[in-house]
C-alpha cells in the first residue's frame, strides 16, 4: 500500500465517517463521532486492500476503480456501525427499565 492510499484512506475516511454521523437516520446523537471515523477509515483501508487484493492490475492514469471501492467499503463500514451502535450496542447507555432510557424526573410522579 502506497503513501497516497494511506493518505486518501484516513482523509476519504474521516470524510465518510462524517457524512454517517450527519446521515444517520434517527438517534444519531447516540452515536459518537469518533467511532464513525474509525469505520469510515477503516472501510476505506480495506477497500483498498480489496482492490489490490482482487484487481492486481495497476494503471499509469488515475485507478477510478479503485477510488470506488475504497467508497463503497468505507460507505459500509459506516453504516453497518451506525446501525449497530443505534440499534444494538446503543442499549447499554439506556436505564433500564424506563421509556426512551431516560429515569423520571425528580418530584414526577
Amino acid at each position: 500500500m502506497t503513501t497516497s492510499t494511506l493518505l486518501w484512506a484516513l482523509a476519504g475516511g474521516a470524510l465518510l465517517g462524517l457524512l454517517g454521523k450527519s446521515l444517520a437516520p434517527r438517534d444519531r446523537e447516540r452515536v459518537p463521532l469518533w467511532l464513525t471515523t474509525l469505520a469510515g477509515i477503516s472501510g476505506v483501508l480495506t477497500g483498498a486492500w480489496l482492490h489490490e487484493t482482487l484487481l492486481l492490475e495497476a494503471t499509469a492514469e488515475t485507478d477510478w476503480w479503485r477510488y470506488v471501492w475504497q467508497i463503497g467499503a468505507g460507505a459500509a463500514f459506516t453504516g453497518v456501525v451506525t446501525t449497530l451502535e443505534i440499534h444494538h450496542w446503543g442499549g447499554r447507555h439506556q436505564h433500564r427499565g424506563h421509556p426512551g432510557g431516560h429515569p423520571p424526573a425528580a418530584g414526577a410522579g
